[in-house]
């Protein structure tokens, strides 16, 4: 017979190592018993404590083969990785986890975002104003894409439609029935009611003075801000300045041939509205500790504003139109906190300033009825690419608690009752909290030990 190449041999001998790893735990069957119903944790250590594979996470008794002696299950003697372990003594045991029940309590520090469905909003680059109670959007959302949405103040959000990721200057402005997304030559038009896409065009060139951080239009006419500076454009014409006592940082066209801009004075922004000669008819300034304004849209047909406050605490956005007394009152408002510390300051939830997160909680179980013991439980939170669950210091899981995915953060605290906690996770847009209840309900298995020759 001729002689196998060495590497074809050793990897024969790994293979046949494994088999016989496999065939040795195989002959072992591994048996618990279990005094009421529920879902099963099992995992494998070695002599040092160390969790080296989770047989069954969180497993219905179905997965299980009844015997005389309990539930009945078997490992194939390697890792996690599918690697056969060397040869040593393994214990087997976990967790029945019982009436431990895991609730959705709210999305927080972001008042766009009321359901899973809703785009992950991690910043606002514009807006377009429709009447006095939908918006349309331009954002960035988690996972590195942009999107141009509807919001209504009373329906939520109505649709939403992905484009691609852009660090260019944007702009998204209502234009008959469509809403309407420019960034430098390119002009993308969706359907203001529906979202459907109605396709893309050239955007035309117009010559400007200087280069615009900013366009808007009205039928022909077009309105810039670039370099601190307004100016206007009629039809194909070129831009000319306007004449703004104050550095402009954005600005929109109001009734009547009027124009609302964001002002900057000194260190302050403010808000002011010129009429059709230029000159200043109000300014709306926020008090000192207010989040300072750096963009105004209007609904045009209607006496209605918006705008966009932004600090490094995060973004608000205020709609606002005028009262019978000739002032503006605020119809409804919108806010996104940045959420990087978030966390309990005491019994507090802060979204920000909350310095490092708990990370671990110790809890009593009840008796087990089978031993007559008691025992504590210690658990944190772990995010990964499946989402946020709770579970055991060696890496046993206890309850699976969030879907959430691209999380950044996790904190937990004691809830209201001495066997539960809450669970925050954040990606960046939204924290949802979650109560997990019951832990009193966990009981330990401890299902022997394995010996690897």
């Amino acid at each position: 017979m001729e002689a196998l190449p060495l590497s074809v041999g050793i990897r024969f001998l790994a293979a046949l190592a494994c088999s016989l790893a496999i065939a040795i735990a195989a002959d072992q069957p591994i048996a618990f018993a279990i005094p009421d119903g529920g879902r099963i944790t099992l995992g494998v250590f070695d002599n040092g404590g160390h969790l080296v594979r989770v047989l069954h996470r969180l497993a219905p008794e179905t997965d299980f083969r009844i015997g005389l002696n309990g539930l009945i299950s078997k490992w194939d003697g390697c890792d996690g990785d599918g690697k056969p372990l060397p040869a040593g003594r393994y214990y087997v045991r976990g967790y029945l986890v019982g009436d431990v029940a895991v609730s959705g309590e709210d999305f927080l520090f972001n008042d766009w975002i009321s359901s899973p469905e809703d785009p992950l909003i991690l910043k606002i680059r514009d807006i377009a104003l429709q009447g006095p109670s939908d918006v349309f959007l331009l954002a960035d959302v988690v996972g590195g894409q942009r999107v141009v949405a509807r919001y209504s103040a009373e329906k939520g959000f109505m649709w939403q439609v992905s484009l691609p990721a852009s660090e260019k200057s944007a702009r998204v402005f209502l234009e008959n029935s469509n809403v309407v997304v420019t960034e430098d030559q390119r002009r993308i038009s969706f359907d203001a009611a529906s979202g459907e896409n109605r396709g893309e065009t050239s955007e035309p060139i117009v010559a400007s003075p200087v280069a615009l951080t900013e366009i808007t239009r009205e039928g022909t006419r077009r309105l810039g801000v670039g370099d601190g500076k307004l100016f206007l454009s009629e039809g194909s014409g070129e831009f000319s300045a306007v004449d703004v006592p104050v550095p402009v940082i954005a600005a929109d066209f109001g009734r009547e041939n009027t124009i609302w801009f964001v002002g900057r004075d000194g260190d302050a922004s403010f808000v002011g509205q010129l009429d059709a000669s230029g000159q200043l008819l109000r300014s709306l300034r926020p008090e000192a500790t207010e989040w300072p304004p750096v963009l105004v849209r209007t609904a045009r047909a209607d006496d209605v504003f918006a705008v966009l406050d932004e600090s490094p605490a995060g973004q608000r956005l205020r709609v606002l139109s005028r009262t019978p007394e000739n002032t503006w009152a605020i119809d409804w408002a919108r806010s996104k906190s940045n959420m990087a510390d978030f966390g309990f300051l005491g019994d507090r939830l802060v979204p920000s300033g909350a310095g490092a997160p708990v990370t671990e909680l110790e809890f009593r179980l009840e008796e087990n009825p089978l031993t007559g013991t008691k025992s504590t439980i210690r658990l944190h939170a772990v995010s990964d690419a499946n989402g946020t669950r709770i579970e055991t210091p060696d890496g046993l899981p206890i309850a699976d608690v969030s879907s959430l995915t691209d999380t950044i953060r996790t904190a937990i605290h004691r809830g209201k009752e001495p066997d539960s906690l809450r669970v925050l996770c954040s990606n960046g847009a939204v924290v949802e909290e979650f109560s997990v209840n019951g832990i009193r309900h966990v009981l330990p298995i401890d299902a022997g030990e394995i010996e690897l020759p």
